[in-house]
């Protein structure tokens, strides 16, 4: 199966706010029906969790760990080797040569501090140990259930956890669903990075951003992001709705934090 990225060279990078990709029909649409018509149903997803947390709620993420999705054997074929695809070494070979540039002008600390990214041993998250393997990767289908308590947001304002490197979002919006909202929105400071101890990366007051750029949730659209102290990214509001957001999500992990997401006055670094 070709990758998410086979159509992708580094002049495809967009770099405001934060060096990413967006592309649309990333997928032959074969392929991309194949997916849609098998993809992972709700009760999958609630069964893997414990029995406090199944219920579906309002507008909850649940998700489908890859490790089923190359694993469990009522998992169509297709989203196997979806899987297996875009967890492997080759997708992170394909993600250096799109951003590999801009790793390296942005962050430069950053290979002393992980080693030459183009000689780390690549995992599965949850089935390879972080002993084995320098970083990571993931690519797990994921939803958002039905908006029946009132308009929300899954999640606004904040950067990943630091010891990402990227993350992904391939759309895989159901056929009928005219929801409005759930769309990726891209941010930055209005000002300086706050250096406040009680500044939180993973949360970021709106009043500190400003919106710099909306990406629709659709189907078969996809957005890749380099991950750093500036990543800032959330999900609008999605009005009320019967609908399942879908899509899947991407990641490579490493063991620590590459950047300091809580940074203080005299402490101020991007890279360990």
């Amino acid at each position: 199966m070709p990758s998410l990225l086979s159509k992708v060279t580094p002049r495809d990078v967009l770099v405001d706010p934060f060096p990413h990709v967006v592309i649309r029909d990333a997928l032959a649409p074969d392929i991309y029906e194949r997916l849609s018509a098998t993809f992972p149903p709700f009760d999958w997803m609630a069964a893997d969790q414990p029995p406090e947390r199944r219920d579906p709620g309002s507008n909850r993420r649940f998700n489908f760990e890859v490790r089923h999705l190359l694993h469990d054997p009522r998992v169509d074929p297709a989203w196997r080797a979806f899987a297996e695809e875009h967890s492997s070494p080759a997708f992170y070979r394909e993600f250096l040569d799109v951003f590999g540039s801009h790793l390296r002008r942005d962050y430069p600390a950053l290979e002393s501090a992980v080693g030459a990214l183009d000689s780390l041993v690549c995992g599965v998250r949850r089935v390879t140990s972080s002993v084995e393997a320098d970083v990571l990767l993931t690519a797990r289908a994921e939803v958002n259930t039905p908006v029946v308590a009132g308009p929300t947001s899954v999640r606004r304002v904040h950067v990943d956890l630091p010891q990402k490197l990227y993350f992904g979002l391939f759309y895989m919006r159901l056929p009928g669903d005219d929801t409005e909202g759930g769309d990726l929105e891209l941010f930055r400071y209005r000002r300086e990075r706050p250096t406040s101890p009680d500044f939180r990366a993973d949360d970021v007051p709106e009043t500190l951003v400003e919106r710099v750029k909306v990406i629709p949730y659709d189907r078969n659209v996809f957005f890749l992001g380099l991950n750093g102290p500036h990543a800032l990214h959330g999900v609008s509001v999605r009005a009320s709705t019967p609908s399942f957001r879908r899509y899947v999500y991407l990641s490579a992990e490493f063991n620590r934090p590459w950047f300091d997401d809580r940074p203080s006055e005299d402490h101020q670094r991007s890279v360990l």
